[in-house]
C-alpha cells in the first residue's frame, strides 16, 4: 500500500524486520533455457564508469525543490474569446479565485511567483517534492504539475518549401502578419531584422534594461524577458528563480536564429538590412543573411531562456499566456519537453490559445527516431508539430537522423504532422550585428513553418487557426522527401504555395488532422473506424477519389473508405468514413510484445489520399495521415496453486492460453505483491507485483548469477521511459537498503535526453553506478525486467537472504507507490525453482516443472511464484501461482506475496 513515510524510507536506504538468515548450504543449479537469460540482455557498464554518482529519478529526491504550475479551478479568459477577451467579469472571476487559494497554496509549503490568467487559470510556485500531494489537495487546486525542462530542439529551405514562389507568384510575404517566437530572445540590432547591424550596438545594449529608441523596432514590435541571463532550472540555488525584466535581448542566438528563419528581411552582401523586392529571382542574390520565410512579418519575442541553460514549462506556459493577451498570429515554440501527451498544462495552454485565434507551430524533438518520444507542446490536437528533413545532401530530402519519432505517449495518435528543412540552416547570428550561422535541429524547421503558415494566413485572412493548419498538412509532399514514412514525418515536406492557394483541404473534428486509430489489443479479428471531412471554399465543384497508401508493413489490413469518391460542391464539406480492419488470421500473424521492445514499435501506418479528377491550385491532392497499433493478445492463464506434500517437488503446472496469439511466459519466485490502483498520480508506476529468478551469469562462472528481477505494474503504458520502477536491496542483512535497483530511459538518465531504450541501473548507497543493463519493458505493456549481477552486489553463496523492497515513482514529478512489506531471496540458494521459459500456442496448453527446497524456506519469501507472459494484455501479465502445503507438511515460512 502506499505510505509517503515508506517513500522517505527508501530514499534513506531504510528497510525494517528482516528475518535473520538461513544457514548457508551448497548452491544449486540455476534454470537454463529461458529467454530471461544471458543471451536476452546486454551488460553496459562501460569500463571506467564504475563509482561514478549518478543522478537519481526525482522522486527519490524527496527534499529537492522544484518548480511547478498549479491549475485552479476557474476556467482562463483567453478560452472566451480572442486575446483580452472574456471581459472584466471573466478576469474578476480568475483573481477572486487566485486571491483564494495562493494563500492556502503558501500554507502547503509552496513559494507563489508569476500568476497566469489567459490560456490557463494558474500560478508558478517553488516547492518542495515531499509537499506537492499537500499542494495537490487545496481546495481550487485542479492539478499539479511539476514542471519539466524544455530543450532548444534560409534561402535553401525557402526554396524546398516553395515560399519565394509565394511571394513571387502569389503576392504573399506576410505583410501584417504578427509572429511571436517563445526562445531565447532576440537580437534586434542585427541587420536581419532592421537593427543599426554593428557589433557595437550589441555590445553597448544592457539587457535588463530598455535603453531608450532601442526597443521595440518595426520590425521586433513587442516583447518580454520572462527569465534573465542567470536563469537555469535545473540548478538548486538562486538561478532557479526567474527574474523578468521589459528587455527579451538575445544572449545565446537560438532565438535571433529561430526569428530570422521566420521572418527575418534578409541582409545584402554589404552587411546592410534587405528591404525587397521578395521575388525568386531576388534569392539568386549574393546575401549575407538571406530573408526567413515570411520576410514582412512583425514579430515579437519572448525570453524563456537564459544565457546557457534550459527552460521550465512554467515559464513557457506563462510566455504562450502574454503572447496571445498580445495578439500574435502565428507562435513558434522551437524547443521541446520529451514524452508529450495530448493533455499537460503546455498542451491545454496551446488549445486554449487556438481557441483564441492563434496558431501554434511546434517543434517534435530532437531525441530520434524510436517510438512514444514526440514532444509537448508540440503534442497538442491543435497544435503544427513539426520534424526536420535534410535538403542538403541529396535531390529529395530525408528525414533528420535526429527528429523525435512519433506517435503521441498515452494515445498513439499521429505526430509529427509534416515536416521542414532543418539541417544546417542558415539565419542570424546574435551579437555579430550583421553576420550569419548554420543550425541543425526540430528547431530550424519550425520556424520555416511558422513562416509559411504567416503566408498561408495572409493569403486566408478570413480562416481560422484551425484552417490554416489543416491546409498545410493536407498540401505537404511526400514525393520530397527519400524513404518516405508518415510516422516520423507525417503528410511530408510542406509546402507554401500549394497551402497559399489551395481552397479544399481535409480535417479530423479535434484538429489534429490525421486518422487516430490509436493502441487496441486485439484478441481476434479487429475493425475499427474513423471520420474526416474535405471542405471547399471555392465557388466551384471538384470530385475527389480516395486511396490509402501505407508507409509501414501492410500486415494484411485494409483501411477503406465510405464513399471511396465524392463530388463536393462549392462552399461545402463532406464526411468521410475509412475503416481500418484485420482478420482473425490476421491478427494472429501479427508481431507479438517481443517486436516492440528496447525501442521498437510495431504499427500500421500511412497515408489516404483525396486525388481530384483535374487538380487545380484551388483543389490540389489532399492527404491524411493515419496510424494504428495493433497489440495481439495471448490470455495464458496459470492455476491459483500449486500443492506440495511432505516430500518432493510439486506437481508442474500447466499453463492454457485461451488467446488467439502465442504467448512466452516465464516463470519467477514471487516476492512481493500490492494492490492496484493505490499510486498517487497518473503517470506513476503502480506496482503489483515483484518476482525474481537467478540465471546463469553471462561471463559463465559458476560463482555468479544474474537476477532478473520482474516488476508487475497496475497499467500498461505506452513507455516505460517516464515511469521509474525501483528495488531496494538489504545485502548484509543489517536493515539498510545496499543498493537501488531501478529502471530508467538509457538517454536521460546519461544525457538528460530520451532515446526511447530502457536500462537497469544499480546504485551504491552514496549513488554510485555499480552495475547497468538493458532492460526489457515492451510499449504498451505493464512488466519491466530488471537485471543485476550477484557480484555487483558483492552476493555470494555464503552471502545471507537478500532484503527486498519496491516502490514505483513517476519520471515526470509528482508520484509515488511504496510498498512497505519487505521480501528475503537468496540467488544462489533459491527456495522455489522454476523450469525455463515456454510458448504456450493460441488456444493450446504447455507444462512448467516446479522446483522446492523444504529447508530454505524458512529464510526466504516463499509463498508462490509468478508466470509473466508479456504477450497477455497490460495489467493482466502476471498471473500468482500461491505454494499450497498438504495437511500434516510443515508451515510455509516467509513475509510479502
Amino acid at each position: 500500500m502506499r505510505s509517503r513515510p515508506a517513500l522517505v524510507g527508501l530514499a534513506a536506504a531504510l528497510l525494517l524486520g528482516l528475518v535473520p538468515p538461513a544457514v548457508a548450504a551448497p548452491p544449486a543449479p540455476p534454470p537454463t533455457g529461458s529467454p530471461t537469460g544471458p543471451t536476452a540482455f546486454r551488460r553496459t557498464l562501460a569500463p571506467g564508469t564504475a563509482g561514478r554518482v549518478t543522478a537519481l529519478p526525482p522522486g527519490l529526491r524527496p527534499d529537492a525543490r522544484v518548480s511547478a504550475l498549479v491549475q485552479l479551478d476557474a476556467a482562463p479568459t483567453g478560452v472566451r474569446g480572442r486575446a483580452g477577451a472574456g471581459g472584466a467579469v471573466a478576469r474578476r472571476a480568475v483573481t477572486r479565485v487566485q486571491d483564494a487559494v495562493v494563500p492556502r497554496l503558501e500554507a502547503a509549503g509552496a513559494d507563489v511567483g508569476a500568476r497566469l490568467g489567459t490560456v490557463l487559470n494558474a500560478v508558478q510556485v517553488r516547492v518542495r517534492v515531499r509537499d506537492l500531494d499537500r499542494l495537490a489537495a487545496v481546495p481550487g487546486v485542479r492539478t499539479v504539475q511539476v514542471a519539466r525542462v524544455v530543450h532548444l530542439a534560409n534561402a535553401r529551405s525557402d526554396q524546398a518549401t516553395t515560399a519565394d514562389e509565394t511571394w513571387d507568384r502569389l503576392g504573399r510575404t506576410g505583410r501584417g502578419q504578427v509572429i511571436g517566437v517563445v526562445d531565447s530572445g532576440l537580437d534586434y540590432t542585427h541587420a536581419d531584422f532592421g537593427g543599426p547591424g554593428t557589433r557595437v550596438a550589441y555590445e553597448r545594449n544592457d539587457g535588463a534594461v530598455v535603453e531608450r529608441g532601442t526597443f521595440p523596432t518595426r520590425k521586433v514590435v513587442g516583447g518580454h524577458d520572462f527569465v534573465g541571463d542567470d536563469y537555469d532550472p535545473g540548478a538548486t540555488g538562486p538561478d532557479a528563480v526567474p527574474r523578468p525584466d521589459a528587455d527579451p535581448l538575445d544572449c545565446q542566438g537560438h532565438g535571433s536564429h529561430v526569428a530570422g528563419t521566420a521572418a527575418g528581411g534578409g541582409v545584402t552582401a554589404a552587411g546592410r538590412p534587405y528591404t525587397g523586392p521578395y521575388t525568386e529571382a531576388a534569392l539568386k542574390k549574393a546575401f549575407r543573411v538571406a530573408p526567413g520565410a515570411a520576410p514582412q512579418a512583425t514579430l515579437r519575442a519572448y525570453r524563456v531562456f537564459g544565457c546557457a541553460h534550459g527552460a521550465g514549462d512554467d515559464v513557457v506556459v506563462a510566455a504562450i499566456d502574454r503572447a496571445v493577451r498580445d495578439g500574435v498570429d502565428v507562435l513558434n515554440l522551437s524547443f521541446a519537453a520529451s514524452w508529450g501527451t495530448a493533455d499537460d498544462l503546455q498542451t491545454q495552454a496551446v488549445r486554449a490559445a487556438t481557441a483564441a485565434g492563434v496558431l501554434v507551430v511546434a517543434a517534435v524533438g530532437n531525441d530520434g527516431s524510436r517510438p512514444y518520444l514526440a514532444a509537448t507542446p508540440a503534442t497538442a490536437d491543435s497544435a503544427l508539430a513539426v520534424t526536420a528533413v535534410d535538403t542538403e545532401s541529396a535531390t529529395r530530402g530525408k528525414v533528420a537522423r535526429f527528429s523525435s519519432g512519433g506517435p503521441r505517449r498515452l494515445d498513439s495518435a499521429q505526430k509529427p504532422d509534416l515536416a521542414a528543412p532543418g539541417v544546417a540552416v542558415p539565419s542570424a547570428l546574435a551579437g555579430s550585428g550583421s553576420g550569419s550561422t548554420r543550425m541543425s535541429g526540430t528547431s530550424m524547421a519550425t520556424p520555416q513553418t511558422a513562416g509559411v503558415a504567416a503566408l498561408v494566413r495572409q493569403a486566408h485572412p478570413t480562416w481560422t487557426p484551425a484552417q490554416v493548419k489543416a491546409v498545410l498538412v493536407s498540401t505537404a509532399s511526400a514525393t520530397a522527401v527519400t524513404g518516405y514514412d508518415s510516422r516520423r514525418l507525417g503528410t511530408g515536406l510542406v509546402q507554401a504555395r500549394r497551402a497559399a492557394a489551395a481552397k479544399t483541404y481535409a480535417s479530423t473534428p479535434t484538429g489534429l488532422d490525421s486518422l487516430a486509430f490509436g493502441m487496441n489489443q486485439l484478441g481476434g479479428a479487429y475493425r475499427e473506424k474513423r471520420t474526416f471531412q474535405l471542405t471547399n471554399r471555392s465557388t466551384t465543384s471538384v470530385r475527389y477519389g480516395l486511396r490509402a497508401t501505407f508507409s509501414s508493413p501492410v500486415r494484411g489490413a485494409a483501411l477503406t473508405f465510405s464513399p471511396s469518391a465524392l463530388t463536393l460542391k462549392a462552399g461545402r464539406t463532406a464526411t468521410v468514413t475509412a475503416t481500418l480492419a484485420l482478420s482473425a488470421a490476421e491478427v494472429a500473424a501479427l508481431p507479438g510484445a517481443s517486436a516492440s521492445d528496447r525501442g521498437s514499435l510495431s504499427t500500421l501506418h500511412g497515408v489516404v489520399v483525396a486525388t481530384p479528377r483535374t487538380a487545380t491550385a484551388a483543389h490540389p491532392v489532399l492527404r491524411t495521415a493515419f496510424l494504428s497499433v495493433p497489440v495481439p493478445l495471448s490470455a495464458v492463464s496459470a492455476p491459483a496453486s500449486a500443492t506440495a506434500g511432505a516430500t518432493g517437488d510439486p506437481a508442474p503446472i500447466r499453463l492454457t492460453n485461451a488467446g488467439s496469439h502465442a504467448g512466452t511466459a516465464t516463470v519467477y519466485q514471487a516476492l512481493l505483491s500490492d494492490p492496484a490502483g493505490d499510486a498517487s498520480g497518473t503517470e506513476t508506476a503502480d506496482v503489483t507485483d515483484l518476482g525474481v529468478r537467478a540465471e546463469p551469469a553471462p561471463s559463465g562462472d559458476p560463482a555468479d548469477r544474474l537476477l532478473v528481477l520482474a516488476v508487475g505494474e497496475a497499467r500498461g503504458t505506452s513507455t516505460h521511459g517516464p515511469r521509474t520502477a525501483l528495488v531496494a536491496l538489504d545485502v548484509d542483512g543489517d536493515g539498510a537498503a545496499d543498493f537501488r535497483v531501478f529502471s530508467r530511459d538509457t538517454g536521460y538518465q546519461d544525457r538528460g535526453v530520451p532515446d526511447g531504450t530502457l536500462t537497469s541501473f544499480t546504485v551504491d548507497a552514496e549513488n554510485h553506478v555499480v552495475d547497468r543493463w538493458t532492460s526489457s519493458a515492451p510499449a504498451n505493456g505493464s512488466t519491466v525486467l530488471l537485471p543485476v549481477l550477484a557480484s555487483s552486489l558483492g552476493v555470494t553463496a555464503a552471502s545471507p537472504p537478500l532484503g527486498v523492497q519496491l516502490a514505483g515513482f513517476s519520471e515526470l514529478g509528482a508520484g509515488q507507490d511504496d510498498v512497505t512489506a519487505v521480501a528475503r531471496f537468496q540467488p544462489f540458494r533459491p527456495a522455489l525453482g522454476q523450469g525455463p521459459a515456454v510458448t504456450v500456442p493460441a488456444g493450446g496448453t504447455a507444462t512448467v516443472p516446479l522446483r522446492l527446497d523444504r529447508t530454505r524456506l524458512a529464510g526466504q519469501t516463499a509463498t508462490g511464484w509468478l508466470v509473466v507472459t508479456p504477450d497477455d494484455a497490460a495489467g493482466l501479465e502476471a498471473d500468482r501461482v500461491r505454494l499450497q502445503r498438504t495437511p500434516g507438511s510443515a508451515a510455509v515460512v516467509g513475509n510479502g506475496g
